[in-house]
């Protein structure tokens, strides 16, 4: 399998803890694996740097420090210059702002901070050079020298503790938001999926608004929970509103119910994989109405890459994940996707305080993987049209 269109999909949501990095993490890998012609990256926006974590070796300890062996990589790629931070330093430099064409009819005579990103764009050819995106890369599978990560997995990893999100003058962010759009659109050809991470705040951080202004798609992971869900409506109405403002074209590609407990493994209205109890299956079933209303609301924007007047809308637009468990912790602990080629029996043993700790339930960590699968198909597998300068 191949992908030959440009995908740049954030994960988004205004809540932390429902699992967004960890999915993001296994569905990377997953992506790059079953694409061996194209190549993976993803771009960590986020502050603690949790996906850059993962990739690097795990939130678990290498040795009896209190850093995990991911935590200390990131120190690393600090020193190198290779972190999202230094990126974005790069861009703001960039006066690709300043080296565009003059702007003509209504926006002539105002600043060039004060007018949209893909109007900007769409004066022609700029004069400077574009940012070369690529010397912010690292390889995870490299710097690990394991077999988990694909070698044709690249990481923006995160600066860590040092990443603080402050604001950016409005020069300074645009020129962050038109260079970095510009690298990924003209500088990596079709066979580069971008995935980026992002933190579940209330509202967007300015590194946030970033990755939301530079991607096409946008998958919302949320637990089926009314009170979660309350942010979803928030969320969709602050990219609705970029979409007004032509600071972004993304689309919302996919709703994720993560950490969905199976009862029985059949096929079920809400997954091909699995049925829910019978209680959490109505929910979903519910709140997928009230984000079908929510979407016929913003019918208007193109907001959704599902028709919204489809008789199968919640069906195209939502997907089951299922509770990855304490095998998924494991995972999580050492760094380890559930797409590896290596056998559960074969993964690091877990001790703590002189006790070993049994391995990764091998069943489990199968199912987890075909589920990941299945959603990263889904979110691969939609529109193709191009969304630049529109």
């Amino acid at each position: 399998m191949s992908c030959e269109v440009k995908n740049r999909i954030v994960f988004g949501n205004h809540k932390g803890g429902v699992g967004k990095s960890v999915l993001l993490f296994h569905t990377a890998c997953e992506i790059a694996k079953s694409n061996p012609d194209n190549y993976v990256l993803v771009i960590d926006f986020t502050e603690l740097g949790d996906v850059s974590k993962l990739f690097l070796g795990g939130v678990g300890n290498e040795s009896k420090t209190d850093e995990g062996i991911g935590q200390q990589r990131l120190a690393a790629n600090w020193k190198s210059g290779k972190t999202t931070t230094h990126l974005l330093q790069r861009a703001k430099e960039s006066n690709l702002v300043d080296d565009l064409p003059e702007p003509q009819g209504q926006d002539s005579d105002k600043p060039r901070d004060m007018i949209d990103m893909f109007t900007l764009l769409s004066l022609g050819e700029h004069t400077g050079e574009m940012i070369d995106i690529q010397q912010f890369f690292v390889r995870p599978g490299v710097i690990r020298g394991d077999k988990h990560i694909p070698k044709n997995l690249h990481l923006i990893p995160s600066a860590g503790e040092r990443q603080k999100h402050g604001q950016f003058p409005a020069k300074e962010l645009m020129n962050i938001k038109s260079s970095l759009f510009d690298a990924l659109e003209n500088g990596l050809d079709n066979k580069w999926i971008v995935l980026m991470d992002t933190d579940g705040d209330r509202s967007f951080s300015e590194y946030s608004l970033i990755a939301f202004a530079i991607a096409r798609h946008v998958v919302i992971p949320l637990e089926a929970d009314p009170f979660d869900f309350k942010r979803v409506r928030t969320l969709i109405s602050e990219i609705n509103s970029m979409q007004e403002n032509r600071q972004s074209n993304s689309k919302v590609k996919q709703i994720v119910w993560n950490k969905v407990t199976p009862y029985r493994d059949e096929a079920s209205e809400v997954s091909s994989l699995y049925k829910p109890s019978t209680f959490d299956m109505d929910m979903i079933l519910a709140l997928n109405k009230c984000l079908h209303t929510i979407a016929t609301d913003t019918k208007g924007t193109g907001l959704f890459s599902a028709d919204v007047c489809g008789e199968n809308f919640t069906r195209d637009i939502s997907t089951c994940v299922r509770t990855f468990g304490m095998s998924g912790g494991l995972a999580g602990y050492f760094g380890i996707p559930f797409c590896t080629d290596v056998v559960v029996a074969e993964w690091p043993k877990l001790e703590l305080e002189g006790v070993k700790l049994p391995s990764a339930n091998a069943k489990q960590i199968s199912k987890m993987k075909a589920n990941i699968e299945l959603f990263a198909q889904r979110i691969l597998s939609q529109d193709t049209e191009s969304l630049a300068y529109q």
